[in-house]
């Protein structure tokens, strides 16, 4: 589940994102606090979406290219 977290945090991070407003809508006696916390966690949830992303960006540029034989 973890592995599948990693690979796939930002379309996670989507699904929830665009869940968020659907809840809030159909939940009409939810009070304004859980949606400013959810949005608050739907913001911290994408910046840590970018930092994995920006991690594996580096690890890529740090590992050598196969070579190629043609």
């Amino acid at each position: 589940m973890n592995d599948f977290l990693r690979d796939h945090v930002v379309r996670v991070l989507a699904v929830v994102a665009a869940l968020a407003p659907v809840v809030a809508v159909l939940t009409t006696h939810l009070p304004w606090e859980v949606s400013a916390g959810v949005t608050a966690a739907i913001l911290a949830a994408g910046e840590y979406a970018q930092r994995i992303e920006n991690s594996k960006t580096l690890q890529a540029l740090l590992t050598e290219a196969p070579e190629h034989t043609n």
